[in-house]
């Protein structure tokens, strides 16, 4: 993983992107529905700082290109005095979002590949749009999410290995 990594690192785009979310998605401890974000964003509410970045930390790789992630996890190295971690967080979370935004254009064809539902909103919002609904779509063989946007725009997002993980874990009654 460092190689495809340190890629993405030193130059985040769409491609470096992509190679390292199809790493991601083969880790074992990958789940598109993993609450660890929500745990860490209630951590912050509660100003627990120290605990935000223990929880950050034990949550990687699989929040390794999540926006929100690195955000919290900037703001509560800032909270705890570290300015280096929280400037590597920030740089993370502009380069998540630079994939990301780069790994599609947002149209059924082509829609944005996500690793958590939270991407999506990070996305939207980091394009100066607001959500207004979401739905699911079906591509082929390709599952969608569908966020129609306040302005009337619909921007789609690939969430085909979480709906796939989510299937198979119900085949084997894995909760």
């Amino acid at each position: 993983m460092p190689d495809v990594f340190d890629s993405f690192l030193e130059n985040p785009t769409g491609e470096s992107f992509r190679a390292m979310r199809e790493m991601l998605l083969q880790q074992p401890e990958y789940d598109f529905q993993s609450k660890a974000l929500a745990e860490v964003e209630d951590l912050a509410a509660e100003e627990e700082f120290e605990d935000v970045l223990d929880r950050g930390a034990e949550a990687m790789p699989e929040w390794l290109l999540s926006p929100s992630m690195h955000q919290y996890l900037a703001d509560a190295a800032m909270e705890t005095g570290d300015e280096d971690r929280a400037r590597s967080e920030e740089y993370l979370m502009k380069a998540c979002l630079r994939g990301l935004a780069q790994s599609g254009d947002g149209t059924p064809e082509q829609p944005y590949l996500v690793m958590h539902p939270a991407d999506e909103y990070d996305l939207v919002e980091s394009l100066g749009k607001e959500a207004a609904s979401q739905s699911k779509a079906q591509t082929g063989q390709r599952s969608l999410d569908r966020i129609r946007c306040s302005d009337g725009t619909d921007l789609y997002f690939d969430i085909t290995e979480g709906t796939a993980q989510g299937a198979a874990r119900a085949n084997t009654g894995i909760a």
